[in-house]
């Protein structure tokens, strides 16, 4: 791939890659490769560039298949050069326990790829559980990975979901502040007191006579955060078996709904809503 800009402000080659926050050894690459390139041909480390330059970045040392490519169904939500936010189906894993495995979002993404004219690996930045639908946000290109895994904190990066909760919140809004560790006893995690920080704001958009319609936003990044948070408040997320909720047809009731991130070429925001899936106003109304 090659990444194409216009300079927008007087800089150097390299301080322009290191506002990607690109790591020392992969800019080292660039250079060695004579993989940075303007209009006047290859440009050195430490080369000034002057507002309004057009450079061009060869970033194919960074690229290839990581797994084999599937033709599987993508729905995209947003994409440009830099960025892949698509929809996650119900069911799926993430990427394959080995380097032949087949049926997961990776490799249907890699088979996306292929349709478009691009090379992997497939650059995620964030995981969700088998059954969890919704934002999944993929970077195009290692500039674009590296940016955004900086920024990844959840502050300059926000991502909100949706669930379906059992029983009735006697608050309508609140922040969930409890430490998450490993569950010895099972594979699982749960709260507490020596593990590691954790914070989910809560709102309850919906109440009904058994479960309630519930606005979840991230603070950290812990594992099954919202899943083990809202079970310890005493309102698992419906059909979630492994941590109390009650039995539902179908997976469990919870959707990444909404992504907010700066763009890693120009800082600007983007938006992104992957709406709730219809099964959930059947799921309130039981």
């Amino acid at each position: 791939m090659i990444y194409r800009d216009r300079i927008a402000a007087d800089t150097t080659a390299q301080a322009y890659l290191e506002r990607f926050m690109l790591a020392k050894k992969n800019i080292h690459i660039i250079f060695q490769n004579g993989g940075f390139r303007t209009e006047s041909g290859v440009c050195a480390r430490h080369a000034p560039l002057a507002r309004g330059t057009d450079v061009a970045i060869d970033l194919s040392a960074f690229e290839g298949p990581s797994f084999p490519a599937t033709q599987g169904t993508i729905r995209v939500l947003y994409e440009d050069d830099d960025l892949l936010v698509v929809s996650k189906p119900s069911g799926q894993i993430i990427y394959p326990d080995t380097p032949d495995g087949r049926g997961t979002l990776v490799n249907d993404l890699l088979g996306y790829y292929e349709r478009i004219g691009l090379s992997g690996p497939i650059r995620y930045l964030h995981r969700l559980d088998t059954d969890t639908t919704g934002c999944f946000v993929v970077a195009k290109h290692i500039l674009a990975h590296s940016y955004l895994s900086a920024q990844w904190n959840h502050v300059d990066v926000r991502r909100t979901y949706l669930a379906i909760c059992d029983g009735v919140f006697v608050s309508p809004q609140g922040i969930i502040d409890h430490p998450i560790g490993k569950d010895r006893h099972r594979n699982a995690t749960r709260v507490s007191p020596s593990g590691d920080p954790a914070s989910t704001s809560y709102k309850v958009l919906s109440q009904g006579k058994r479960s309630a319609l519930v606005e979840l936003t991230l603070h950290t990044g812990r594992t099954h955060q919202i899943r083990v948070h809202l079970a310890h408040l005493g309102h698992p997320v419906a059909g979630d078996r492994l941590y109390g909720g009650s039995a539902i047809e179908g997976p469990l009731a919870l959707h990444s709904h909404h992504v907010t991130l700066p763009h890693p070429r120009t800082g600007q925001t983007v938006d992104v809503v992957d709406p709730m899936p219809d099964r959930y106003r059947t799921l309130l109304s039981r």
